[in-house]
This record gives structure tokens, sequence and C-alpha cells, in this order.
């Protein structure tokens, strides 16, 4: 499993050198000179690290680091400018990203997909932080948590000259549309000369599709209880619906994100003729003429992240996530069979089993886009589960699924 994910990773760091993502755009030197050419899109949390810089499409890549350039922009959308900030409260040199330019500015600084920070910048030069800490509070032996949302204090401040604003700060999120919704009404209430400029890529809006797969899933279970792994593997078939939504916020394009919801029912088999061979007295009715184990039932849901290496009509893809098994249902057909294979060891599927299961895994596959809205998804995945019941401590059970799949997708926004 942890060569499977180190591939995958190695796969992500190649693919940024074989497939990029250049558009029209200019970068504005230290010595205030404009130079048009092509800037690699890769995201705010890239794009705000480094420039990628092309004179003409097949040109050598030039990188730029914060500091070196002035700033750079995508035509009609992203701007981006190189500006100390503090990270952590420590200054820090930045591609800080421009959502909206007017009266009040909004910038933002993406450090990663959870780290998002905002600021608001005066006409005066002044940069301030809008920041929403999580404070810890004990109470009546409880602890709680909860964000203290200084940024609303923070706006209420800055933009008091416009009372009329303060229900609006008061229900605001700290989310990059409603700062630039604000940001612009503030500047339409307290500006009649020069209009706001709002740095919006209208490329990005989320995509998603909704489809149906279909699959065949061969499962192998291995017991680690001392006695012969002789489980047979269990192969079915399943079906359910998949999610996907593209042109995530802040990274790549080249990433998606994917949910599967599909219905699967796995009988496993136990090879009773090593049990004849090495224990004949074993052979009674109990056991005579029965292999079955165990059959669950189950949903299974699969949630990936997906990494394309183009944008054409045949699309490789590489993929990593965690899928979660809601086990609903259970048969146990020989009690003292899953006793024998599992040692007595306390965790049998009757007894502590637990009703979800959770694993890891990554996969590979082709995407076929027959038109803009309807595309054909061929891939495979390799699924590692580190507990098969779940129930205890000594659970040594593991399980790993071969899984083959096909989907259709329709896309509706």
């Amino acid at each position: 499993m942890n060569k499977t994910i180190l591939l995958i990773s190695l796969a992500l760091s190649f693919s940024s050198l074989c497939y990029s993502q250049f558009r029209e755009g200019f970068i504005i030197t230290n010595d205030n000179k404009t130079t048009y050419g092509y800037i690699n899109f890769e995201g705010s949390i890239i794009n705000s690290d480094r420039c990628e810089f092309r004179s003409q499409p097949d040109d050598e890549t030039q990188i730029f680091k914060p500091g070196e350039i002035k700033a750079y922009r995508f035509n009609n959308s992203k701007f981006f400018s190189s500006m100390e900030i503090p990270v952590n409260n420590v200054p820090k040199t930045v591609f800080i990203e421009w959502l909206i330019k007017g009266r009040v500015s909004i910038l933002t600084y993406s450090a990663s997909v959870s780290e998002v920070i905002y600021f608001l910048l005066l006409e005066d030069g002044s940069l301030i932080e809008l920041t929403n800490t999580l404070q810890t509070v004990r109470s009546d032996g409880m602890i709680y948590e909860h964000k203290r949302q200084e940024y609303k204090g923070t706006l209420n401040y800055y933009l008091r000259d416009c009372p009329t604003l303060k229900p609006k700060i008061e229900a605001l999120l700290l989310n990059s549309k409603p700062l630039i919704n604000l940001a612009k009404e503030y500047h339409a209430i307290t500006c009649d000369s020069l209009d706001c400029i709002i740095y919006e890529d209208k490329d990005r809006k989320l995509k998603y599709t909704i489809g149906v797969s279909g699959s065949f899933l061969s499962s192998h279970l291995t017991l680690n209880s001392g006695k012969p792994e002789v489980v047979y593997n269990s192969n079915n078939l399943g079906y359910g619906i998949a999610f996907k939504a593209e042109n995530l916020p802040v990274v790549s394009p080249k990433f998606s994100a994917k949910l599967y919801l599909m219905l699967y029912s796995s009988l496993f088999r136990y090879d009773t003729t090593v049990i004849w061979s090495h224990f004949p007295e074993l052979l009674h009715a109990k056991i005579a003429g029965e292999d079955r184990m165990f059959e669950v039932k189950y949903i299974r849901m699969p949630i990936q992240v997906t990494y394309k290496f183009s944008q054409k009509k045949i699309n490789p893809f590489i993929s990593l996530g965690i899928i979660i098994n809601f086990r609903y249902s259970y048969t146990k057909y020989s009690q003292y069979l899953i006793d024998y294979a599992l040692d007595n060891q306390g965790y049998t599927l009757g007894s502590t089993a637990l009703l979800t299961q959770f694993g890891l895994n990554s996969g590979a596959g082709l995407e076929f886009l027959a038109t803009p809205k309807f595309s054909l998804s061929l891939g495979y995945d390799f699924e590692y589960f580190y507990r098969f019941f779940g129930g205890t401590v000594n659970d040594y059970t593991r399980l790993i699924n071969n899984h083959v799949y096909v989907s259709t997708y329709f896309k509706f926004r």
C-alpha cells in the first residue's frame, strides 16, 4: 500500500512537468515594465508561491518567486502582486491575490486548502488581517470550541462611515464571495467617481456532474490467525451512482473530487479440504459440506481526489482517497467454520464487527469526453482495509480489493 501511495505521489510530481495550463497574461517587473506572454494557471495555492511565465507558448519557462517581479495577471482574470504579509505572526513575502480593488480592497493568501487568509487593504496602504481564531472555553467541566469572528469587529470599525452595512457584516461569512460583495457595495455607496475592479476568474466556477456506475469487485480476505490462508476471493458485481465536482477552488484545475455510492454483496468461503487433510477428526456434520463463512451486504462509498493529465477527448487520470463501507446486513453460515478459521480470537462478524469499515484507495484510468456535457470513465482502484471486522485490537485481518469500473457522467452545471 505504501508503494502504491508513493507511486501516485511521484506521478503527481512528474505530471507537473508534462502537463501545464498556460493562459494569456502579463507580468510587471520591479522597474514597472509590462511584458505580455503566457502564465501557468495552477490555482491560488501554487500561484501564490511562484509565477511560471513564457513569452510564447513553446518558449522556455521562466520561474519568478515573490519579490523577483512586482505583479502578474491572467487576462481578464486573477491578479497577484508581491507583498510581505504576516503568516502565523512571521513576515513572509508572497504573491498575494487581489479579489477586488476599490475604496477598500480585499486580498487573500492561500497557504493550503485549509489555511486561507484574508486581508483588508485601506486607501492609505494599511493592510489589516481579517481573523477568525478558534477559542477553547471550559464550562461546567465541559470543553467547547468556537470561532471568535474578530473580522466582524474589524469590518465594522473600518467601514463605520457606512452604517447601513452593519447588519450584513454581522451575518457575513469569512469567504471570498461575501467579502467581494461587501466591498463592492461599500464602494458603490461611498465612491461616485470610479468603479471598483473585481479580479474574477469566470472559468473557475464549480462544475458538477452526476452519473451511474457499474463495476467488478474482487475481495481478498487475509485472516492472519495462524491457520492456512485459504479464503476464496469474493467476486461480485456492483452498481450505483457517481458524483464529480470540477474546477475546485484554490487548487489547480487539474484536480477534481469524486464520490460513489455503490451496492455490493460479498460472500466469503473457506477451502475446507485443508481441514480434512490436517484434521480428519473434524469431518462431521457441523462442518461437512459447508464452506461458506459469512456474507456481507454493504453500501460502498469511495471519496477520491482525481488528477487529470490533460484536458482533451481522452484524458488519463490517477486518483487517491478513502473508502467507507456501510454494512447494513450480514449472514453467518457456519459459526463452527468461522471459529476454526479465526482461531477463536473473539472478533467474529456475528458479535463485534463495526457497521462501518474504513480503508484507503488509489487508482488510475481514462476519461473519454464524448460531448461537453457527457463523459465516460474506465478505471481501476486498489483498496486496502487494515481491519475487516474492526471490533477489537486483536483483529489482525486485512482486506484487499481490486476494483474495475465504468462510469458515465452528465454535467448539469
